[in-house]
């Protein structure tokens, strides 16, 4: 007789040639998308095959392995232009079933030709994986899109499409230069639809547009995108909800003055501290401070934020070195100039933050309602 497991060793091979088949038709997919991606005039960051990542550095591409994702894969590539992106979008994303399919079509050749049961399973594995990635849904808590979620998306709305890749090439830009240097273009196409955004993805890119005009001195234009952001926080998550409420109490009181509302809206940004990030609450507390007419707190409360934004959550760089010049003009006017209630520019203080145009601060968007729940939990 032999082992008591004997009969058990060849489904164990055959489950374990199929982790390596998933992983092959993983590569094979993503090879697909990066290969139709330079071909259409998208920049290649990185890849992902199960937990091996790949990315693009200044001197190379560099490899390192993320556990916290080891299923699945992921292409990370953005258009360098806007032009014809639909049909260049599509192209890339469909792409990758295409390469996936091919091989599976070629396992099923193979199989019917030698009969080999290991072959009809890894025929089997790598059909139902590229056709999986063809299920118009999103993937997993981070809503990403599967791939067929986004030929639907181009085929039946397009502007939404348009969209979340703008979205994305904010993102990277975000980690690399500051909101002033991202390309206007795709910043209009990240705030692009309804005046009210109807999912995450336009509130995120309202905010990213926000901080494109706030940094080339567009106040007017960045109090609207805030505002249409703001009359969607409903959307975002807890921690999102109090983040965009303190971002919306510094921008009241730093950009239009008003030291009341931004002290009501701190107050209710507040109700769970637990959900705010410091340097959130203290640059607002920091514009609150300077709109009121207290300097000296407004100082502190900059130093803290500094301090705060160098040992705290990290932002992208460039998001980052924002924050840092926005606190450092705040902390200027707030030193230089005496008291002076209901003042929210003095001195000149923000005159080196971005490099365009200064609107009245009157032209800012429509205010939030004071009576509105500004951050807090609809439900509890």
């Amino acid at each position: 007789m032999g082992p008591p497991h004997a009969a058990l060793v060849p489904i164990e091979g055959l489950l374990a040639l199929q982790v390596a088949v998933l992983l092959a038709g993983t590569a094979v997919h993503e090879f697909g998308h990066a290969l139709a991606a330079r071909a259409v005039g998208f920049d290649v960051a990185g890849v992902r095959v199960g937990p091996l990542l790949a990315v693009a550095t200044p001197r190379g591409w560099r490899l390192r392995l993320v556990w916290e994702m080891a299923v699945g894969g992921e292409l990370m590539s953005v258009p360098a232009r806007p032009e014809g992106l639909r049909a260049r979008h599509t192209a890339m994303i469909a792409a990758g079933p295409a390469a996936h399919l091919l091989v599976a079509v070629a396992a099923l050749t193979a199989a019917a030709l030698t009969g080999a049961l290991a072959l009809w399973f890894s025929a089997a594995t790598l059909g139902l994986g590229a056709l999986a990635n063809l299920v118009p849904a999103r993937r997993g808590l981070g809503a990403r899109w599967t791939d067929g979620r986004w030929l639907l998306a181009w085929l039946a709305q397009p502007e939404r499409a348009t969209q979340r890749v703008a979205l994305g090439v904010l993102q990277r830009s975000s980690a690399m230069a500051r909101p002033r240097d991202w390309s206007e273009r795709w910043a209009q196409l990240a705030a692009s639809g309804s005046r009210q955004p109807a999912d995450t993805a336009q509130v995120a890119g309202c905010l990213l547009a926000y901080a494109h005009a706030l940094d080339r001195g567009e106040v007017g234009a960045a109090g609207s995108l805030l505002a249409r952001a703001f009359a969607a926080r409903h959307l975002l998550p807890a921690g999102g909800r109090t983040s965009l409420a303190l971002e919306e109490a510094f921008f009241t009181a730093r950009f239009r003055g008003n030291a009341a509302l931004a002290s009501r809206l701190l107050e209710a940004a507040l109700t769970r501290p637990d959900r705010a990030r410091g340097v959130d609450v203290e640059r607002a507390r920091a514009a609150l401070h300077l709109a009121a007419g207290r300097p000296a707190d407004a100082a502190a409360a900059c130093d803290r934020a500094l301090a705060a934004l160098e040992s705290g959550w990290r932002q992208p760089d460039g998001l980052a070195a924002f924050d840092r010049e926005l606190l450092g003009a705040m902390r200027l006017c707030a030193r230089s100039a005496p008291a002076q209630t209901g003042q929210s520019l003095c001195s000149g203080g923000l005159l080196p933050i971005g490099h365009g145009r200064m609107e009245p601060s009157s032209t800012a968007g429509p205010e939030p309602v004071p009576g509105e729940d500004a951050g807090a939990d609809p439900a509890g």
